[in-house]
């Protein structure tokens, strides 16, 4: 699997949990299970990704969440909570 596509399945991945967290209840415990479970699940199907690609999900990630979601909603949660895990769960 090539550098992008992994990136772009990451981001596509994350983005989907977004839009179903903001569709559900606001609770953070439920956010950060959702985040949770949205990071295992692309650690388990692409495996490990080179540590150069790190700065790529997170300036990916930081892009898509300013673009698209207000400040302070669900769903820039999700994006805050993914950007941080980064470094411990890829």
């Amino acid at each position: 699997m090539s550098d992008v596509s992994i990136v772009r399945r990451f981001v596509a991945l994350i983005q989907t949990y977004a839009i179903v967290a903001e569709e559900g209840d606001q609770v953070d415990d439920k956010v950060r299970e959702t985040v949770v479970k949205a990071c295992n699940h692309f650690c388990i199907t692409v495996g490990e990704v080179p540590e150069e690609l790190l700065s790529d999900f997170r300036n990916q990630l930081e892009a898509i969440r300013h673009a698209l979601y207000p400040d302070e909603s669900t769903a820039t949660r999700v994006f805050d909570l993914a950007i941080a895990m980064l470094p411990r769960t890829i």
